[in-house]
């Protein structure tokens, strides 16, 4: 059985609940927040001990892992906690707001030797593993250009009072949202290798209350030759839904992907056309990853160096449009 506890349980904390609840190799023992009595709730639901400060939980529980599902302006040292007691650690995007913060995350992880995990439920997707599988067999030939659009909206946070909506306390679209694309553009094609970026204020320009950008665009060179185009933004009519799409085309093919289809068009007329669809419960497939990791004491596929290396480039994103300049 692995041991696991929880410090925040909001709302994507429940999605990982409500998974890891279905495993019988995982036993839900605690769970820590600020507010105590959600904490309460949980524990009642899922049996376990609540907590009102993570440090305590920590003290009196024998934990194998813990899920760390607090927003990024509230991390401190619960990282650094667990991996002083030897507890692996799944820990939500953005891992931070700071580079400081989150270098000294992957530091202190790596000394301990502690299993690690980043949310990043997107890369587990069967058809992105089979697109970075082409991509480095070199089937797709030489990569050109790439765009990738992120279109959804976040306006109702507003009307909740959310953190989200302060820059401050969420880091903002880029750093927040829209670092899932960025993650994936790393994963795919590369380490970027430089950046331009605009972003716009048009919808909440009145509201001091919604200090996020409304949209961005960015022009990026990766490490793969390919130059890549992303577009984002988080005040798109909700009658519109939102949209998560990829396109790009290399030497021998044009491939789109979108809503967990993979659509391959071959340049070669003689090659057919080839299309991956999935339907996976992402957050399972995350969740059974690690926890399979922990009970081997084996490195995740997406440790929490990743999570470090996505929050550097989505900083140089904001860096490169606070100083309207090409950052490399």
């Amino acid at each position: 059985m692995v041991r696991v506890g929880f410090i925040g349980v909001g709302g994507i904390a429940r999605q990982h609940l409500l998974r890891l609840e279905k495993m019988s190799d995982v036993e839900l023992v605690a769970f820590s927040d600020i507010v105590y009595e959600r904490a309460k709730e949980v524990a009642d639901k899922y049996g376990g001990r609540a907590y009102k400060d993570y440090r305590e939980m920590y003290e009196k529980e024998n934990l194998d892992a813990v899920y760390i599902c607090i927003p990024p302006f509230a991390h401190r040292d619960e990282v650094h906690l667990a991996a002083e007691k030897e507890i692996a650690v799944f820990i939500e995007k953005p891992i931070a707001l700071t580079r400081e913060l989150a270098w000294s995350m992957v530091e202190v992880c790596k000394k301990h030797r502690i299993v690690t995990q980043v949310g990043y439920q997107l890369r587990h997707a069967f058809p992105i593993q089979k697109l970075k599988e082409l991509i480095d067999k070199g089937e797709l030939g030489r990569l050109g250009v790439v765009y990738a659009t992120y279109i959804c909206d976040m306006t109702p946070y507003l009307w909740k009072k959310s953190w989200w909506c302060d820059k401050t306390k969420s880091g903002g679209q880029v750093v927040e949202q829209v670092t899932h694309t960025y993650d994936l553009l790393r994963f795919l094609f590369g380490e970027p290798t430089e950046i331009y970026a605009y972003m716009n204020k048009f919808w909440s320009i009145d509201n001091p209350k919604y200090t996020v950008e409304d949209a961005h665009i960015a022009l990026l060179k990766t490490s793969s030759g390919a130059i890549a185009a992303i577009i984002a933004t988080n005040v798109a009519a909700r009658s519109y839904g939102g949209k998560h799409s990829w396109f790009l085309v290399a030497e021998k093919a044009t491939v789109e992907f979108s809503e967990g289809k993979l659509k391959i068009f071959n340049r070669d007329p003689t090659v057919p056309y080839i299309e991956y669809t999935s339907q996976e419960d992402l957050y399972m497939k995350e969740d059974r990853i690690f926890i399979e990791c922990v009970k081997k004491g084996r490195e995740t596929p997406v440790p929490i160096e990743e999570g470090a290396k996505t929050l550097d480039l989505t900083l140089k994103v904001v860096e490169s449009w606070e100083k309207h300049a090409v950052v490399r």
